[in-house]
């Protein structure tokens, strides 16, 4: 019993996406909640159940090591969460996205490191290519030279402002279409 609903499932970053717009002819879920951890989206995922979406794009993780969650224990949960959406949702496409990295000159917190955050990235790549899904890397398009978030593209450092969400979009739209 397969929807046409896309869900987009993470924190503030996929909450804020202005994924209705980007995308007027599709039915997209967002299930983004501004300062969730793994733990809390995996504790939501009961609500997520009655759908069967074509697709899903999650990304998490973020607010994870800012509060100090080992990497480990990051994508330790991140790949709880995919198996029990596969369990419920065999013929759903998954599209999980790579963390973005941060601008440490507005986001001072000595746990929010863009080695972490490759780190991170790494690990959940190579879990996702274990579980054969489809990875996304975003961070080419949202690093600068210096491996920061591009100022151009967030107002804190952190979150992303428009151009931000344009530049995901182009990423991710071959993929929803």
């Amino acid at each position: 019993m397969m929807n046409d609903e896309i869900v987009f499932l993470g924190d503030s970053l996929t909450e804020w996406g202005p994924w209705d717009e980007f995308f007027p002819h599709k039915n997209i879920l967002n299930m983004g909640v501004a300062g969730d951890k793994t733990g809390d989206i995996r504790n939501r995922l009961d609500g997520l159940f009655k759908y069967y979406p074509r697709k899903l794009f999650f990304m998490a993780g973020i607010n994870d090591l800012g509060d100090g969650i080992p990497v480990n224990v990051v994508v330790t949960q991140i790949a709880s969460i995919i198996n029990s959406l596969e369990e419920v949702w065999p013929e759903t496409d998954f599209f999980i996205l790579s963390v973005l990295p941060v601008s440490l000159d507005d986001w001072e917190n000595p746990n929010l490191s863009n080695s972490k955050i490759n780190e991170l990235n790494s690990l959940i790549k190579e879990k996702i290519e274990s579980f054969n899904l489809n990875y996304i890397d975003l961070n080419p398009q949202f690093r600068n030279s210096d491996g920061f978030l591009k100022d151009s593209l967030s107002f804190d450092g952190l979150h992303l402002n428009n151009e931000g969400y344009k530049v995901w979009k182009s990423v991710i739209e071959k993929y929803i279409n």
